[in-house]
């Protein structure tokens, strides 16, 4: 048991498109200032791993595979974000550092949404029924506040306008579903 956020990526993004969204994500996430961590392995000295030559790292891990960060104190399981189709989740529990996971993700569906804004990434989490606002506006307002605002420019009733050099570019949706929908939006 416990809150959950999930991803479904339906293909392998470009080098530059991951680093593009690796960019941004380290950009919030030292913009929250959230303490992470990471695990590393450590040969050298596994007396003072946490078991299997694994020992705790300062900051979050960005290679060109992946992106991975947990909670430095009081995180629950480590966010995963792999350049790779997968269906992942993680679980936060609503502890501080999923606002950290909420963000990520939120750059994922602005990264990763295809051409003419077709749905290859869906994202969501276990209370969606509760609104945007209430499960995803935390996240969001980190995004607004660290991004260029050219580029995510504001939450309203109908789902979050994300905009291209001050061009609306798509909308996420949203309502009493499990997932978001991506549409067009020329407002």
């Amino acid at each position: 048991m416990g809150f959950s956020r999930f991803w479904d990526l339906v293909y392998k993004p470009s080098e530059n498109d991951f680093a593009a969204f690796a960019a941004d994500c380290k950009l919030v996430l030292d913009g929250i200032g959230i303490p992470l961590t990471h695990l590393t392995r450590d040969r050298a000295n596994l007396l003072n791993t946490t078991g299997n030559g694994w020992k705790p790292t300062a900051g979050i891990y960005i290679s060109p595979k992946e992106i991975r960060f947990d909670a430095a104190s009081d995180g629950c399981e480590t966010f995963c974000f792999k350049r790779q189709k997968s269906i992942e989740a993680c679980k936060t529990n609503k502890r501080p550092y999923d606002v950290c996971v909420q963000a990520c993700l939120l750059l994922a569906k602005y990264h990763f949404s295809g051409p003419n804004c077709s749905t290859r990434i869906t994202i969501g989490s276990d209370d969606d029924h509760h609104g945007f606002d209430t499960m995803w506006g935390e996240g969001f307002e980190a995004v607004r506040q660290f991004v260029p605002m050219d580029r995510v420019c504001g939450i309203n009733q109908n789902g979050v306008y994300l905009r291209i050099n001050n061009v609306p570019a798509f909308q996420i949706n949203y309502g009493n579903l499990q997932e978001f929908d991506v549409d067009v939006a020329f407002n």
